[in-house]
């Protein structure tokens, strides 16, 4: 009996439609998987900032998960903005509840030039209570020094970061230097069982970088959905979103910073067995 392989995003929403649940669901839905939702937050905002963000009530968050999780049985799930304290235990008893195969953390605690998301008391519930649950957490430079309490100024840095995160914490991590480097980016990943890769591309100079995490993040979780390895669902990732921010570079939208092009060249729906998954 065939099915379509499932991802099920749990985070904001965005109302301009580049960031959050919005480009998750179609990151996945372009890369040919099903995707379902969960909206912890709505936000007000557009290309040029954030400007409010209101709370979705804790007993609609919970029931959300478990409409989808009763019904649909996702194969993985993928965590973005989970703003408060709250939200983080909702979600944490959930996946207690459930145990998905496989869950996907990007944490939307900072942006890359330090606005923060999420207040920074969060993180010992986040550390304590969510991240037993997780099986890989992407974060930036910032989140990165921030949850693994490590300066990050060079390739280096990044690699003992990692390394100090995964270890103590025995969950699988990627970090990404973003705007660290003026004409290169990396990412590296690494395992508790101290597997590293590190990642390298030459820096894509553009205007529409909205929503390029979100994208990211639920692109590793397709092709985590659709049965590839982990570095090697983390390289086709990336060039899905590198992909994803050349098509829509000269693109005018908004009067702030674009969003990225999911949409540029989508796949037919995938299936996937018991025994076999392919396209």
């Amino acid at each position: 009996m065939k099915r379509y392989p499932i991802v099920l995003t749990i985070a904001g929403s965005d109302c301009i439609g580049g960031n959050g649940a919005q480009a998750d669901i179609k990151t996945i839905s372009a890369l040919g998987a099903y995707a379902a939702s969960v909206v912890t937050a709505l936000t007000v905002g557009n290309t040029t900032g954030l400007k409010h963000l209101f709370p979705i009530p804790q007993e609609t968050i919970r029931q959300q998960i478990e409409a989808v999780m009763e019904d649909l049985i996702p194969d993985i799930v993928k965590l973005g903005l989970l703003n408060d304290i709250e939200t983080i235990r909702t979600v944490a008893d959930c996946l207690r509840k459930y145990h998905p195969r496989y869950v996907v953390y990007d944490p939307v605690m900072l942006s890359p030039d330090g606005i923060r998301f999420m207040e920074i008391d969060n993180l010992n519930v986040i550390k304590k209570e969510l991240l037993p649950f997780v099986n890989l957490v992407t974060l930036n430079r910032r989140e990165a020094e921030l949850l693994s309490e490590y300066p990050i100024n060079s390739v280096k840095d990044m690699q003992e970061a990692s390394r100090l995160f995964a270890t103590k914490n025995k969950i699988t991590v990627l970090i990404k230097s973003g705007d660290l480097f003026p004409n290169e980016v990396y990412d590296v990943l690494y395992t508790p069982a101290d597997e590293e890769w590190i990642f390298k591309d030459t820096t894509l100079y553009t205007h529409n970088t909205h929503g390029a995490s979100c994208t990211f993040s639920s692109a590793i979780s397709t092709f985590l959905a659709l049965g590839y390895d982990m570095h090697i669902a983390v390289s086709e990732a990336r060039d899905f979103t590198r992909n994803a921010m050349l098509y829509g570079e000269d693109v005018y939208i908004g009067h702030g910073k674009g969003p990225v092009c999911q949409t540029f060249k989508p796949q037919p729906m995938k299936f996937i067995t018991p025994t076999n998954q392919s396209s």
